[in-house]
């Protein structure tokens, strides 16, 4: 979002009539950027959420423009799972504060030469049959 707040206003509309898809992670992305955007170029904008640990993407939403405040981050992509989960590990009802895991096969292993950070964040997945982990995105 802040290379796309910087590129806004030296965005030609005549010039920018081929682009028709912009994509945008890395930071919080507002409402009122996708709006300005929207007003110079009619290319849909694409928030993208994801830590590194989950090779960057993990869930995506396509903003609609109507948003106010910060946009979704959106649903999983192809893959990918998200869990928003209470502190034993159990889903929340929609709407209640929770953590957020993510799972897939796009998940890092751990972090090198850290094995408590690793077994502090990448917890065994309790919705899944396989030997499959979850990384825990905050605490």
């Amino acid at each position: 979002p802040s290379v796309l707040e910087a590129t806004i206003d030296h965005l030609d509309a005549d010039a920018a009539t081929s682009l028709t898809r912009v994509f945008s992670g890395g930071e919080a992305l507002t409402g009122a950027l996708v709006s300005r955007l929207r007003r110079v170029a009619g290319a849909s904008v694409h928030n993208l959420y994801g830590p590194t640990e989950a090779t960057v993407q993990a869930t995506r939403h396509e903003a609609t423009g109507a948003e106010t405040g910060v946009v979704p981050i959106g649903t999983p992509v192809w893959n990918t799972r998200a869990f928003v989960l209470d502190e034993r590990l159990n889903p929340v009802p929609v709407g209640v504060p929770g953590e957020l895991y993510l799972a897939g096969v796009q998940l890092a292993r751990g972090y090198a030469a850290r094995t408590d950070l690793t077994a502090d964040r990448f917890v065994a997945n309790p919705f899944s049959d396989r030997d499959e982990r979850m990384y825990r995105t905050s605490r």
